[in-house]
């Protein structure tokens, strides 16, 4: 039987004993807390032998996606991303845990011009919240420009998504 519950709290401090879990998950979400501390408090709260997963999208790989292409400042903008060696450092600075795997994933995506736009507005990347609202205006007339020039088929538009999957081990 699954013991299954919900908790609401900060990353860097989660009310759990110690070594009480068999794995932590972390997805899309890393770059929005403070990466040393989450991983002590993930290290604390795991069982020896245990998992942490941090399924991500990577500052290099941002460069290749549709908005770090296309969207005026979003690779600016978006500088909270890590590095895979920032965080292989920060993890080989924790007592206790370390890096067993990291593997890549790239997704093809297809969607329209409309799709994006909507996306965009909608803030589908936190991202687009650290624009202000007339930059963000005009940064998106800039991006369907772009998109119109750069592909003749705009309910057609193609690119790939990188993340990675870092497995983190929990030293018994």
């Amino acid at each position: 039987m699954l013991n299954f519950g919900l908790i609401m709290s900060s990353a860097e401090r989660i009310p759990l004993a110690n070594s009480i879990l068999d794995c932590v998950f972390t997805f899309n979400a890393i770059h929005h807390f403070d990466v040393a501390a989450f991983f002590n408090e993930a290290a604390r709260i795991v069982k020896n032998g245990g998992k942490i997963f941090v399924y991500t999208r990577l500052k290099d790989q941002n460069l290749t996606n549709i908005w770090g292409m296309y969207f005026p400042s979003f690779l600016q903008k978006e500088n909270r991303l890590y590095k895979l060696k920032e965080l292989e450092s920060v993890i080989s600075l924790i007592d206790g845990i370390g890096l067993e795997s990291v593997n890549e994933f790239s997704f093809k995506r297809k969607t329209s011009l409309s799709e994006l736009v909507s996306r965009a507005r909608l803030k589908h990347y936190s991202t687009f919240s650290l624009y202000e609202k007339d930059e963000f205006d005009q940064a998106l007339r800039v991006f369907k420009n772009r998109i119109s020039t750069r592909f003749s088929d705009l309910n057609n538009i193609t690119w790939c998504d990188e993340y990675a999957m870092l497995v983190i081990r929990k030293m018994a």
